[in-house]
């Protein structure tokens, strides 16, 4: 699978980022993206002295609806390629 996120942030007002969208498509393999997520959302900033950027990727794997009764063994996910671009990438080919 491959995913994309796109992080457009909006106008700093006090410690947000007002008015800014997260996007996320997905493409199964040989298929083309599909957009999933496109959500409008207030990100925080921090103080203006901090000038806090965007500046790490959390690569997660999280289940929300999981049962806390539920045991289960440690999971683990790979990774093939990071990518990080200022433009949309083009789907894998077929």
């Amino acid at each position: 699978m491959t995913f994309q996120v796109k992080i457009k942030t909006g106008p700093r007002v006090g410690d947000e980022w007002r008015n800014s969208v997260v996007s996320l498509w997905i493409a199964r393999e040989n298929q083309q993206s599909e957009l999933v997520i496109n959500f409008p959302w207030n990100l925080t900033a921090g103080s203006a002295g901090e000038d806090q950027k965007f500046g790490k990727v959390w690569l997660l794997p999280y289940n929300t609806g999981k049962s806390s009764a539920q045991s289960h063994q440690p999971a683990f996910t790979w990774y093939d390629e990071l990518i990080i671009s200022r433009t949309q990438i083009a789907d894998p080919a077929p």
